[in-house]
C-alpha cells in the first residue's frame, strides 16, 4: 500500500511517492490512448498529438499555476511562491488553459472536437483507475446496515473509483469513434463527474488524483459539461439545417 506522504531519497532530493504514482498513471492513460482505445490507429495521430499536448499543458500550468496567481508575492519572494502547494485555484486556472488551448488548435486543424474530447477522456478515465488502484483509499466509517453486508468499515473510495472507470471505459469503447456520435460523449462526462460527487461523500475529501476540491466542485463540471453539451448540440443542429437548406 502506498502511502500519501511517502518519499524517496534521490542524493539531496526528496522525490514523494505519491507525485511519481500520479505521473506513471498518466503516462499509463497516455499509453492506452496509444495501442488500446479507437484512437490507436495512424490516421489518428492527429487527435493522439493535440491529446497529449493538452495533458501536458494542464499539468504544466497547474503545477506551476501558483506563479501568476500570486505575481506580486512571487516578485518579492519566488521560492517560496514556487513551493507552495497547488490547489483547486490552479486546477480551475488549468482546466481554463486547456480550453482556450483547445478552442485555438480546433480553429486551424481538422480535427472533430468530440474525438479530442474523447482523447482526454480516456486518458483522464485510465489516470484515476490506476492511481486508486495503486493507492489503497479507505473514506468514512460504513453506518447502518451496510457494515453488517460489506467486508469492509470503511467505505471502500478506491474500489468504487475503479467501478467508475472502469464501467465508463466499456462505454466509451463500446461508442467507438465518437466524431460522428458526440451525444454519447455529452452523456458520459456528466456521469463521471457525478458519480466523483457521490464518491466524494463517502470520503472524507472531494479529490481527483492528488488535487484536493471542493465537495461541490464536481457538481459544477457535471453542470458545465451539461451546458456545454447543449451548446455544442444546438450549434450543431443549426449548422445540419443550413447544410441541408
Amino acid at each position: 500500500m502506498i502511502v500519501m506522504y511517502d518519499v524517496w531519497m534521490l542524493g539531496p532530493l526528496m522525490i514523494p511517492v505519491i507525485t511519481v504514482v500520479v505521473l506513471l498513471s498518466v503516462i499509463g492513460g497516455l499509453l492506452y490512448l496509444r495501442y488500446l482505445s479507437p484512437y490507436k490507429h495512424k490516421r489518428d495521430n492527429q487527435v493522439r498529438d493535440l491529446t497529449a499536448n493538452t495533458v501536458i499543458l494542464t499539468a504544466v500550468i497547474y503545477f506551476f499555476g501558483s506563479v501568476p496567481l500570486n505575481f506580486s508575492a512571487f516578485v518579492n519572494d519566488p521560492v517560496s511562491i514556487l513551493s507552495y502547494p497547488s490547489g483547486q485555484n490552479e486546477f480551475f486556472l488549468a482546466v481554463t488553459a486547456a480550453i482556450i488551448y483547445l478552442v485555438f488548435k480546433h480553429s486551424r486543424q481538422k480535427v472533430k472536437v468530440t474525438d479530442t474530447l474523447a482523447g482526454v477522456f480516456y486518458v483522464v478515465l485510465v489516470a484515476d483507475l490506476l492511481f486508486a488502484f495503486a493507492v489503497t483509499e479507505t473514506g468514512k466509517p460504513l453506518e447502518g446496515g451496510l457494515s453488517g453486508l460489506l467486508p469492509f468499515t470503511e467505505h471502500p473510495v478506491s474500489l468504487y473509483t475503479m467501478g467508475l472507470s472502469l464501467i465508463l471505459l466499456i462505454w466509451l469503447h463500446y461508442a467507438g469513434r465518437l466524431s460522428d456520435e458526440p451525444v454519447k460523449l455529452m452523456a458520459m462526462v456528466p456521469l463521471w463527474a457525478a458519480g466523483k460527487w457521490v464518491i466524494s461523500l463517502t470520503n472524507q475529501s472531494a479529490a481527483f488524483l492528488t488535487i484536493y476540491l471542493e465537495e461541490h466542485t464536481y457538481l459544477v463540471i457535471a453542470a458545465g459539461a451539461v451546458v456545454a453539451s447543449s451548446i455544442y448540440y444546438i450549434l450543431r443542429k443549426k449548422q445540419v439545417i443550413l447544410w441541408k437548406n
